[in-house]
């Protein structure tokens, strides 16, 4: 990710990443591979990630020891063969729980086994707490198999027409935006980042459904704050 290990001390705060590409192993995020506690708030993610590893997601990979994320949202593709992938995060709460709030995922989710799921893909912490995190349901990609229950799945018309969170703002027809957030330069894609992968990368398909609208993202860079 943008950041590989977040202290207990450190934050991400008013960060926006937009259209970047991502491939790791084990503890890959937009933002954050793994947080060792801390904070991010008022972030964003957009593009797509590709874990190669256990625990791949959307905002950060593996969050753990109290690790708190508020007023944030990742809109990626994201693809992993291995275990525990999520539109926000991959594995949400070892050691003391985690806190995540006020979150929303319009990720689009490839995944292969049963610890996928639109916020997260599970949680070593059952303490962990998910409070007004929400994910489009029609964008998780999973045969067979059921994605976890970890935040509130609503349709795409639902998402983009009807979905209220503190500190954003919304638009007819598209995902909310982080209010504040500069969005004169908005784009209208998931991501233009051109993804290989190796012949034997088990996924079943690599694009959006044709009838998904993927929303604008807010185009400016705020700053890494301690």
């Amino acid at each position: 990710g943008f950041i590989g290990y977040l202290g207990a001390n450190g934050s991400v705060e008013n960060l926006g990443v937009v259209n970047a590409y991502v491939s790791g192993g084990d503890n890959t995020g937009g933002l954050v591979g793994a947080a060792l506690g801390g904070a991010i708030e008022r972030c964003f993610f957009t593009g797509t990630i590709a874990g190669h590893g256990a625990n791949t997601g959307g905002l950060a990979g593996y969050i753990l020891n109290g690790t708190r994320i508020s007023s944030s949202y990742a809109s990626a593709t994201i693809f992993s063969s291995l275990t525990n992938v999520g539109g926000i995060v991959g594995n949400a709460g070892g050691g003391d729980a985690c806190t995540l709030t006020n979150l929303y995922s319009s990720s689009m989710v490839h995944g292969k086994y049963a610890s996928t799921g639109g916020v997260a893909g599970t949680s070593a912490n059952a303490s962990t707490s998910f409070s007004d995190c929400y994910y489009d349901s029609q964008l998780i990609d999973l045969p067979g198999q059921t994605p976890t229950s970890y935040g509130t799945g609503r349709a795409t018309a639902t998402m983009t027409a009807s979905l209220s969170l503190t500190g954003f703002t919304g638009q007819s027809g598209l995902y909310p935006y982080i209010t504040g957030f500069d969005v004169s330069k908005a784009q209208v894609y998931l991501s233009t980042v051109p993804l290989t992968l190796p012949d034997n990368y088990p996924l079943t398909s690599l694009t959006a459904p044709a009838t998904v609208t993927q929303a604008r993202e807010p185009h400016r860079v705020g700053h890494v704050g301690e």
